[in-house]
């Protein structure tokens, strides 16, 4: 719905071939309209890192965020420093 009022929409996900279908399939729901992909791994904060700096070089702000697909159970979380 977003991406029919012509909202800016990422789409972060660990799999970019996932996050590209899932793209294409709301392109055809909404008349060619595309999100865009930014890889983010919530289980590694070098990737949370870096999905964040990728999004506020692009973005002045976020307006919203949606999360989904999340089950409540952490299997391994990568505190790196880096």
């Amino acid at each position: 719905a977003l991406l029919a009022h012509n909202a800016t929409v990422y789409l972060a996900a660990r799999s970019e071939s996932k996050a590209n279908e899932a793209i294409r399939e709301l392109a055809a729901q909404t008349d060619g309209k595309e999100a865009t992909f930014l890889e983010l791994d919530l289980a590694d904060l070098s990737s949370v890192r870096r999905a964040a700096k990728v999004f506020a070089a692009k973005e002045e702000k976020l307006h919203m965020l949606f999360c989904n697909g999340y089950d409540g159970v952490i299997r391994h979380l990568d505190l790196d420093a880096n």
